[in-house]
């Protein structure tokens, strides 16, 4: 077993015995069991979040002086690029 001589190196073998596997059946179970999800909930953070990130938008465009910088993760490093 790989785990185990890594785990005593690095001085973490009590961290995983008492804690990460006990943790097993508790995710296992919980997996099974899925999750409730409140939907009213739900759609007030959607749009707490979504009012946030248009405001950081808004700021992030004004910081960059301009209001034409794509969302497209591709083309952030090329809006940033210094060469």
């Amino acid at each position: 077993m790989v785990l185990k001589p890594r785990l005593a190196a690095e001085h973490m073998t009590t961290v995983y015995e008492t804690l990460e596997r006990p943790m097993v059946g508790v995710l296992g179970d919980m997996e099974r069991a899925g999750v409730k999800v409140d939907r009213s909930i739900l759609a007030r953070l959607t749009s707490t979040f979504s009012q946030r990130i248009a405001r950081l938008e808004t700021e992030i465009y004004e910081l960059a002086g301009t209001s034409s910088i794509s969302a497209r993760p591709g083309n952030s490093a090329n809006s940033c690029s210094t060469a």
